[in-house]
């Protein structure tokens, strides 16, 4: 048994909720302020406190996910207030490494739920101002400037990207942590996703490109995840992935480093692998 946090006891003091026993479950993470614990009410029922990284940001994710298919499809979030969150203990499965078919399509129709939730403060965002290119740009340079990427290799990457860079993408609610590592099996509600501080708005298609990188899917899986996501509906367009899995990779490499984060060699290889081989930066 642990001790929870201060500032998660006063969350919980004020709010009148009753605990009886808190195990921290906290997942690695680059920020030691982030911080979740499995509690025990004093009703009997599990739930599960959290510390988000910054003020504000719970009652934002509370508004987000209260309605449409995000409410269905990550746990439900029961009271928020600063960074301080009580959402519910889902009871599920954790996804096999070897991942089911069935369950990579219900996990691409689970995904396409979210997308398509509407955002509480009037619609879905414009679909005109979003590429991704400058963002691709700017990391790309990053990554160059701390020695994961060559400056040649860098510039190629660039020149590669702007040949295919597509129409401005769609934006709306997105995850951009959608993985096996954040998803259980509900008997009832099928593939829920635990782990929501991430999801904001943004565009579709550089968050089903995330999944895809971050998962990681490939051949048949990634197939069988995209059947399921457009069966869902979902709204990104998957023909323009090549482009949207090098922006996913740029950007995670570059904020896994500017956080301080170890995993970062997967993403560098991904983006090595488009120039023809996997050489060493310099």
């Amino acid at each position: 048994m642990n001790t929870l946090p201060e500032e998660l006891q006063s969350f919980l003091r004020e709010g009148g909720i009753g605990w009886t026993s808190a195990y921290e479950v906290t997942a690695r993470s680059w920020s030691s302020s982030k911080r979740a614990f499995r509690i025990c009410l004093d009703d009997g029922q599990l739930a599960k406190a959290r510390l988000l990284l910054a003020g504000g940001s719970a009652e934002r994710l509370a508004t987000l996910l209260e309605v449409g298919g995000a409410s269905r499809r990550c746990s439900r979030i029961l009271v928020a207030r600063g960074r301080c969150l009580l959402e519910e203990w889902v009871d599920g499965e954790p996804l096999a490494a070897t991942t089911p078919r069935t369950v990579l399509v219900a996990c691409g129709q689970a995904l396409a739920d979210i997308h398509t939730t509407p955002i509480r403060n009037g619609g879905l965002a414009s679909a005109a101002d979003f590429s991704g290119f400058e963002r691709l740009r700017s990391d790309l340079l990053s990554l160059s400037a701390r020695g994961w990427l060559t400056g040649r290799e860098a510039a190629t990457l660039e020149s590669i990207a702007e040949a295919i860079v597509p129409p401005p993408e769609p934006m709306g609610l997105v995850h951009l942590d959608y993985c096996r590592d954040n998803l259980v099996l509900h008997a009832e509600r099928g593939p829920v996703c635990i782990d929501n501080e991430t999801v904001r708005v943004g565009p579709f298609a550089l968050d089903l490109a995330r999944t895809v990188t971050r998962w990681p899917l490939d051949g048949d899986s990634a197939r069988h995840f995209i059947a399921g996501y457009l069966s869902g509906g979902g709204p990104a367009d998957p023909a323009h992935l090549d482009y949207w899995t090098l922006v996913a990779d740029a950007w995670s490499a570059a904020l896994r480093i500017h956080h301080g984060h170890m995993a970062i060699e997967p993403h560098i290889v991904a983006l090595r692998r488009r120039l023809g081989g996997v050489n060493g930066a310099s």
